[in-house]
């Protein structure tokens, strides 16, 4: 990892490339969760890419290969998305092929086990000596930087700060640093200062991602004011033009479409952050480090919406469904 003072804000944005915990058994994960096939187009992964480019930007994708059933498609994708530019690094959701959900779940020997079947395989298809790394649910613990430091990755992006499953020990909210000998690049958050009937209330930490929780002017304004030599990580997922319900009783989806309204955000975004002085998209590959840079964590007032709030607990709670 270099280590040269950057004199410019730099966006890591990436991609959780998955068919999701969701719909392991589904036969058309792939063909829906991957490449967006729905009513005759195709708005997954292929999209996702292809607007990046027309705002000269790279997509990082983190992709789970693990799925015994999808190891073919994988391979092809895999390979397309390193022709037309893009980045491939791993991610672990080991369920499907080793049984338990998250990688905090096994211990050090299990997990090195696990990175070692990803990083083998993505040698065997692609040729590609894999260094970067994305535990599915963040659920990555201490043992998983042993257990990468020990299977040659370099770089580690599974740090979501107050994320339930994220169990590393890592002491900064944003800031890159080198984590037990792993470069951790968290997954970028701002501070949302909620406000309820004129109360503030208790603030929530947000990630880039305009599908959870934020939306395209919030990334922008929070990016504009960060830092000029900043490395902000931007979330996206391979389904994130999909819409629709998982129903949790009948463990089956629901209603899903495209969602339009998110590609047009994805637009915007790109737009806007293209507009931004002294900015560049980078892949994990070419980020260059500032280790001087101090730890910096935006932040933005919200009004919440009470009705939006009642909407999603009556979904939930009642019918038993939630948006996935």
């Amino acid at each position: 990892m270099k280590e040269p003072l950057v004199v410019m804000k730099q966006i890591l944005l990436s991609c959780d490339t998955e068919v999701g915990e969701l719909a392991q058994d589904l036969d058309e994960a792939f063909a829906l969760f991957v490449l967006g096939m729905i009513d005759g187009e195709q708005v997954g992964v292929p999209l996702i890419n292809a607007i990046a480019e027309e705002y000269g930007a790279i997509v990082n994708h983190f992709v789970d290969v693990y799925h015994p059933s999808h190891e073919k498609n994988f391979a092809a994708l895999c390979e397309q998305i390193l022709t037309d530019g893009h980045f491939v690094g791993l991610h672990t959701h080991p369920r499907s092929r080793f049984g338990r959900r998250y990688m905090y779940e096994y211990d050090e020997d299990e997990q090195m086990e696990i990175l070692t079947w990803g990083k083998e395989w993505l040698f065997k298809h692609l040729g590609l000596d894999v260094k970067t790394h994305r535990a599915g649910g963040y659920g990555a613990d201490e043992r998983t930087c042993a257990a990468l430091r020990a299977t040659g990755f370099t770089q580690d992006s599974s740090f979501f700060y107050q994320a339930k499953e994220c169990r590393l020990d890592y002491p900064f909210v944003n800031k890159v640093s080198l984590h037990n000998s792993i470069w951790e690049f968290p997954v970028t958050v701002y501070r949302e200062r909620r406000v309820l009937f004129g109360q503030e209330r208790k603030p929530q930490y947000k990630k880039l991602d305009f599908r959870y929780g934020s939306d395209a002017a919030t990334i922008i304004d929070v990016v504009r004011r960060s830092p000029d030599n900043s490395i902000s990580v931007l979330f996206l997922h391979s389904f994130n033009f999909l819409i629709g319900y998982y129903k949790k009783k009948e463990k089956k989806f629901s209603d899903i479409g495209i969602n339009r309204k998110l590609i047009e955000e994805y637009r915007t975004l790109l737009a806007g952050l293209s507009r931004i002085e002294n900015l560049v998209f980078v892949d994990f590959s070419r980020v260059l480090v500032d280790v001087a840079q101090p730890e910096s964590v935006g932040e933005v007032e919200r009004k919440i919406s009470i009705c939006q709030v009642l909407q999603n607990r009556w979904q939930t709670n009642i019918l038993g469904k939630v948006a996935f």
